[in-house]
């Protein structure tokens, strides 16, 4: 799931954290890890500005869930599938 980065690291500015570590594309995977989407792609030629130039377009940061969020859709996406078929009968 991506989700909007400025809710998991509080803004560009809070918390101490430098410009350089917000990531407005964040990816929470099947077991609630969180990374920056432009990290996880294996290709020199993919770079960050160019993946959010793409994104924005139909997917705008403000659009998505924040992290907090994301995790409690992931978990519960995570029960159903780990309960299996027969059991939802």
């Amino acid at each position: 799931m991506c989700v909007s980065g400025s809710t998991f690291f509080g803004g560009p500015y809070e918390q101490g954290q430098e410009w350089r570590f917000w990531r407005p594309y964040l990816v929470v995977d099947l077991y609630g890890n969180v990374n920056a989407l432009a990290k996880l792609i294996d290709d020199k030629a993919v770079r960050t500005a160019g993946l959010r130039a793409f994104l924005e377009k139909d997917y705008p940061p403000q659009s998505l869930p924040s992290v907090e969020e994301a995790e409690e859709l992931v978990a519960a996406h995570r029960k159903v599938i780990e309960r299996g078929p027969a059991e939802d009968r």
